[in-house]
């Protein structure tokens, strides 16, 4: 009773204040009616925005990084003890838990989880498209492949689900009648790299402005690649002994956080610049120092120790042409304003006008608008 009592009061206060800013803003000749129904926190200045969900401390970019490495190795310990934990359970039978846990549990909470990352990747990647879109200096367009990226995950999320890459090998080995290593693996393997390769490597060139991002999307790519060469020649190390389901299972997962992470990373980089909070060296082109290399004097040059090319040099001892400007003559007068009738003209002026007036004769078009010109005067 004390606590729904305290809420009552804690609302009341909300509407009070939410009516006394209404009846503020309202207008003096009509009275406000209207009753809010929200108190003044409900109002968005009061709510988090889209980019306050960017994580700005690296603790916690680690911190995901940590639970993807701990989901991974407690899916494998599933995998791995999946006999004798089926010992703790009298009343089921062992061959129960042990199918329960493996595969059905740890692959299933590997896939389940591989989902909730891509799905991450889609949103987050959705989100610096959305930022990237404004940049001033991107006229390339270099932004769009963020939204290649989101949709990209989106799909590759289902897939993690619902698993239909490989029925789709079969039945393309089916239909071509082609064999591609075992299980029709080739097939699978061949169109994500057909389809995920490129991307990567925009994406790698895309976030090369953040160090940390470039670093740790290098990372993810060397997980992948390692996963796909032990899919595809069936290779483990011997020292991995009866841990040989990490290269398959657990290090694609891994690849897949570490991709979340160094898209946190660059959206972080991405909307600390879009602030303003980053400092960016500004660059000169290379046409702006080769000018400023032809206007400088060879004594400056000598000074300062640069080195100019000969033909800079050539064209640096030779002074400055100064610039010619063509003036037209105006054959056409303009219409006169009261300010121009009361203002001191100079006699030269006129007689200078006058002698390049004469240099040719007035078109059919302008003797036209002569005349147009005249007849708006005297009316």
């Amino acid at each position: 009773m004390a606590r729904a009592g305290r809420r009552r009061r804690v609302l009341n206060e909300e509407v009070r204040a939410a009516g006394c800013a209404s009846t503020a803003m309202a207008q003096p000749d009509e009275p406000s009616t209207d009753t809010p129904r929200y108190g003044e926190q409900a109002s968005i200045e009061h709510h988090p925005q889209v980019t306050d969900f960017v994580p700005r401390r690296f603790g916690k970019v680690v911190m995901v990084v940590l639970a993807g490495l701990a989901i991974a190795g407690m899916a494998e310990s599933m995998d791995r003890y999946a006999g004798q934990m089926g010992t703790l359970l009298p009343a089921v039978s062992k061959a129960e838990v042990a199918h329960f846990l493996s595969p059905g549990l740890s692959h299933g909470l590997l896939a389940w989880s591989s989902a909730m990352v891509l799905l991450a990747i889609g949103v987050y990647a959705r989100l610096i498209f959305m930022l990237r879109r404004h940049r001033v200096d991107d006229y390339r367009g270099r932004y769009r492949i963020w939204r290649k990226i989101s949709w990209l995950a989106v799909l590759l999320s289902l897939n993690s689900v619902l698993a239909l890459h490989e029925p789709l090998a079969r039945i393309l080995g089916e239909v071509t009648g082609w064999q591609l290593m075992a299980g029709q693996s080739g097939w699978w393997l061949g169109l994500t790299m057909l389809i995920c390769g490129p991307l990567l490597l925009r994406l790698t060139f895309e976030v090369a402005e953040s160090r940390a991002a470039l670093t740790v999307t290098l990372m993810a790519i060397v997980c992948y690649s390692v996963a796909g060469v032990a899919v595809a020649t069936n290779w483990s190390p011997e020292w991995l002994g009866a841990w040989s389901g990490l290269l398959v299972h657990a290090l694609p997962f891994q690849g897949h956080v570490l991709m979340l992470t160094a898209v946190l990373l660059n959206a972080r980089y991405v909307v600390l610049d879009a602030q303003g909070l980053l400092q960016h060296q500004p660059k000169q082109r290379a046409g702006a120092i080769h000018l400023q290399a032809e206007t400088m004097e060879p004594q400056a040059l000598a000074d300062s120790g640069s080195t100019v090319e000969p033909s800079a040099k050539k064209v640096a001892s030779k002074p400055a042409a100064r610039p010619v400007l063509a003036v037209a003559s105006e054959t056409i007068p303009d219409e006169k304003t009261p300010d121009d009738e009361s203002r001191w003209v100079n006699g030269t002026e006129q007689e200078q006008d006058s002698d390049q007036k004469q240099r040719r004769r007035l078109s059919k078009s302008e003797r036209k608008r002569i005349r147009k010109q005249k007849t708006r005067r005297a009316a």
